[in-house]
C-alpha cells in the first residue's frame, strides 16, 4: 500500500497528484516543493497512477442518481481493465 501513503504524505507537504491519461500531475501549494519526492514519485509511478484511477472510478460511482455519467465510468473502466492487463492493479 504504498501508494495511498504516498499520496497522504504528498497531500500533508502541500502537493496534490492528480492523472492525466498516464501522466501524473502536481499542483503544489505555495511555499510546498514535490522536488523531494520526485524520486518516490517516479518509483512508485504506476501503482499512483492506478490508485488515482480507483479514487476516480469510486468518485464517478458515488453520486447522485441523476449526476451518474455513463460515459465517464466505462471511460474510467476500460483504462482501469488496460492497467489489469498489464498486472498493475492491486
Amino acid at each position: 500500500m504504498i501508494a495511498p501513503a504516498l499520496l497522504a504524505e504528498l497531500a500533508a507537504a502541500g502537493v496534490r497528484l492528480s492523472r492525466d491519461g498516464d501522466d501524473l500531475i502536481a499542483e503544489i501549494r505555495p511555499g510546498a516543493a514535490v522536488d523531494p519526492y520526485r524520486e518516490q514519485i517516479a518509483a512508485h509511478k504506476p501503482a499512483l497512477l492506478v490508485e488515482l484511477l480507483q479514487r476516480r472510478i469510486i468518485a464517478a460511482v458515488d453520486v447522485e442518481p441523476a449526476a451518474f455519467d455513463r460515459t465517464e465510468l466505462d471511460r474510467l473502466w476500460t483504462r482501469w481493465k488496460a492497467h489489469e492487463a498489464a498486472g498493475e492493479t492491486p
